[in-house]
C-alpha cells in the first residue's frame, strides 16, 4: 500500500522552519523518492506518497536538502556534507545544513547531523574563511549516518573525506560585520586544535585554537579570537608553526 499523509517536523539545528516547498528525499526498501514540503513552519505535510509497510527492519528514512542525499540501505543513510560552503542571504549556506530522519510511521523528525564553528567579526572586507582540522580529522565528506539507541543520527564512516572547509561570502563586499556565520562541519573532536585562515583584502590572517570539541547541532565559538591581534600576511608567505598553543 502506498503511505500517504506523511508529515515532516524539525528536531533541532540551524533549519528551524520549512519554507513551502523544500525538497526532501525519501529512501525505503530500494524505492527513492522525491518529496516537497506542503507548508512553512516547524511542520509540514509532504507532497507523494511512498510504496510500503515501514518497520524497525525496513524504515523510511528522510534527507533534507533532496540534493545532499547520496543512498541508504536498511540500516543507514548516506549523505554529502560539501566541503565549499557560502553564505547566501542567510547567515549560512542552506546546501551545507544537512539534516535526516529515521520513522516506522507516517511522521518524520529531521535531526541535523552537523555541527560547526559560529563566527563574528566587526571589521569589514574579510570574504573568505577556511577551517582547518590540524589532526585532520574529516570536517566534511560523504557521510555513512545510522542512529543511536536515543534515536540521534550518528556518523558511522566518511569517503572523500576533506580536513579543510572553505566558507565564502556571497559577494565581494564580504561578510557584515556584527553578523553571526555558522561554518557547518561533521561532528569533530577539534581538542588537538584547528585553525581559521581568514582571508582579507587579498592577504590572509591565521588563527589557531585547542581544547574544543563539534557535537552534533551545536556550533562552538573560538575562545579567544582577537580581532585587532590578527596579523594579515601575504598568502604565499611560510606559516609559522609557532603559532599553535601547547597541548597541555
Amino acid at each position: 500500500p502506498a503511505r500517504n499523509g506523511l508529515t515532516a517536523a524539525i528536531a533541532d539545528g540551524l533549519h528551524e522552519n520549512w519554507s513551502k516547498g523544500d525538497g526532501i528525499t525519501l529512501f525505503h526498501d530500494g524505492q527513492k523518492v522525491s518529496v516537497e514540503t506542503l507548508a512553512s513552519g516547524g511542520t509540514s505535510g509532504l507532497s507523494g506518497s511512498v510504496e510500503g509497510t515501514f518497520t524497525d527492519s525496513n524504515p523510511l528514512y528522510g534527507v533534507y536538502p533532496a540534493e545532499n542525499a547520496v543512498s541508504s540501505d536498511s540500516e543507514s543513510v548516506t549523505v554529502s556534507v560539501p566541503v565549499v560552503q557560502t553564505a547566501g542571504n542567510k547567515e549560512f549556506d542552506t546546501k551545507a545544513i544537512v539534516s535526516v530522519s529515521r520513522t516506522i510511521s507516517n511522521s518524520l523528525d529531521f535531526y541535523a547531523v552537523c555541527g560547526g564553528i559560529k563566527l563574528k567579526f566587526q571589521m569589514s572586507g574579510i570574504t573568505k574563511i577556511e577551517l582547518e582540522s590540524v589532526d585532520g580529522y574529516a570536517l566534511s565528506g560523504t557521510t555513512k549516518i545510522r542512529w543511536d539507541e536515543q534515536g540521534k543520527p550518528i556518523v558511522d564512516n566518511v569517503e572523500n573525506a576533506n580536513s579543510i572547509i572553505t566558507f565564502n561570502a556571497s559577494d565581494e563586499a564580504g561578510f557584515t560585520p556584527g553578523k553571526d556565520y555558522y561554518i557547518s562541519t561533521l561532528p569533530c573532536d577539534v581538542y588537538g586544535g584547528y585553525r581559521l585562515s581568514i582571508y582579507k583584502d587579498g592577504l590572509v590572517a591565521h588563527y589557531f585554537s585547542v581544547h574544543q570539541t563539534v557535537e552534533r547541532a551545536d556550533y562552538i565559538t573560538p575562545n579567544d579570537l582577537v580581532e585587532s591581534e590578527l596579523e594579515f600576511d601575504d598568502p604565499d608567505a611560510p606559516l609559522v608553526e609557532e603559532e599553535r598553543p601547547e597541548l597541555d
